[in-house]
């Protein structure tokens, strides 16, 4: 989202105290309504994605988005919107928000757990430079629309989908529902077997229907020496054709020797008379 901001650069690209300071003022640029008594649900406003005009957004307090500066030059940076207000003559809306902190913009300890694209964010109004009190480990998610990837800044890579646990101090891809079991046709048909009857059920379904399937438990046994007995038959036939063809060689030299004796007795002939 197209952001109002400025930030003061040094040696390293970064400056942490004015880039990341606590309630830091940023104005919306773009499209923006609200409700006719102010805000919508609280503090959320509804906007227009600015990848696509034609689909409106909800941006509410707490949410994260990835701000990129109107003028040239600037860094984006990802950010959590604390609070929005109006200010000016238009009533242009504005919102206070903390930024996030890379980890090469913190001196961080060898022995911590952290991965080089994690976020931090900072909790409190000490603009220390580097000052890892401030911070906290909160999980952070980035949607994946409009492909994030490609709108973020070389060389920073941040997360998509996947969230720092401060519990286990691990990075984690976010879980995704499990997509439902694919729908797999009766052994039975396959291998050729009995047509099924109807369903039954309890201790004697079988017994009284001496078509219906084996239960799967019976039927994996089957399988397993229906397969092995394939494998055989396929090893045995390619042995017997490779005798085959050792056959056909032997008779085609058996031919070929069977000439030249012949062509011998033939010269053997003429000699003789």
């Amino acid at each position: 989202m197209p952001i109002d901001w400025s930030a003061r650069l040094d040696g390293r690209g970064y400056h942490a105290t004015s880039v990341s300071r606590h309630a830091t003022e940023s104005r919306f640029e773009g499209p923006v309504r609200v409700a006719d008594d102010g805000w919508v649900e609280g503090d959320e406003i509804i906007a227009f994605d600015p990848m696509q005009p034609s689909v409106q957004l909800r941006i509410k307090v707490g949410d994260a988005v990835y701000m990129s500066s109107t003028r040239r030059g600037q860094p984006a940076e990802i950010a959590r919107i604390e609070s929005f207000f109006a200010k000016g003559v238009g009533g242009d809306i504005w919102f206070y928000n903390t930024f996030f902190w890379r980890p090469e913009q913190l001196r961080l300890a060898d022995s911590d757990p952290w991965d080089p694209r994690e976020l931090f964010l900072q909790t409190s109004a000490d603009e220390t430079e580097n000052s890892a009190a401030a911070l906290e480990l909160i999980p952070v998610r980035v949607v994946d629309t409009n492909d994030i990837d490609s709108l973020v800044d070389a060389p920073h890579s941040f997360f998509t989908r996947r969230t720092w646990d401060p519990a286990s101090q691990k990075v984690s891809p976010i879980v995704e529902d499990a997509p439902p079991p694919p729908e797999t046709m009766d052994e039975d048909i396959v291998l050729g077997g009995a047509a099924a009857a109807a369903p039954q059920t309890g201790a004697n379904a079988n017994a009284a229907n001496p078509n219906a399937s084996p239960p799967p438990t019976a039927q994996a046994p089957r399988t397993a020496r229906r397969n092995l007995q394939l494998e055989k038959a396929k090893e045995r036939i390619s042995l017997l054709e490779d005798q085959m063809r050792a056959m056909q060689l032997e008779l085609k030299q058996v031919g070929i020797l069977a000439a030249h004796i012949q062509a011998l007795e033939a010269k053997l002939a003429l000699v003789a008379n």
